[in-house]
């Protein structure tokens, strides 16, 4: 359908993608579509087809796999900035792609292998500690008449509990 449009006379397709960046060209999950892409890029050159990329992750794929010149659309007022910046290699997303490979294997230091580290065998934590509930001495059972201990702290029993409580 794209290819007509171009030889009926138009100067740029639009491969679709919505606001959201889920649908077209994209999947669910906003990633490309690649099978998709590369379908179209089999029968239409690049050059005459606006991307629509509203999301980072889609312009950076897009500028990675055809260039920094490709044609991006569906872009905020906000994002034109940031995505000339990705274009330029300016931001982490594409600071590498523009770089001399000989300074780019200097700037991603390989880490040599290293074998993993033994596991430490640490013994198994020890149980939460149970310390017995406070009790009262009798010269304090008049004082705390009405409270009782729960979970090491003395609360407040409901009249109620406190009528058959004193009873037994």
């Amino acid at each position: 359908m794209m290819r007509t449009e171009l030889d009926c006379g138009s100067w740029k397709v639009i491969a679709e993608a919505r606001e959201s960046g889920n649908v077209g060209i994209y999947r669910p999950s906003g990633h490309a579509h690649t099978a998709l892409v590369s379908r179209i890029l089999a029968k239409v050159p690049a050059q005459d087809i606006m991307w629509e990329a509203p999301i980072k992750s889609q312009q950076v794929w897009f500028i990675k796999m055809l260039g920094p010149n490709v044609n991006l659309g569906n872009i905020s007022a906000e994002e034109v900035i940031p995505l000339e910046t990705l274009r330029l290699g300016l931001r982490g997303d594409t600071f590498f792609q523009y770089l001399p490979e000989a300074v780019v294997k200097k700037l991603k230091q390989e880490v040599p292998s290293v074998r993993p580290a033994r596991q430490l065998l640490l013994p198994p934590a020890p149980a939460p500690c149970q310390l017995p509930l406070p009790t009262a001495p009798a010269q304090c059972k008049r004082s705390l008449r009405g409270t009782e201990a729960h979970e090491g702290r003395w609360r407040s029993v409901p009249a109620d509990r406190r009528a058959r409580t004193l009873r037994s």
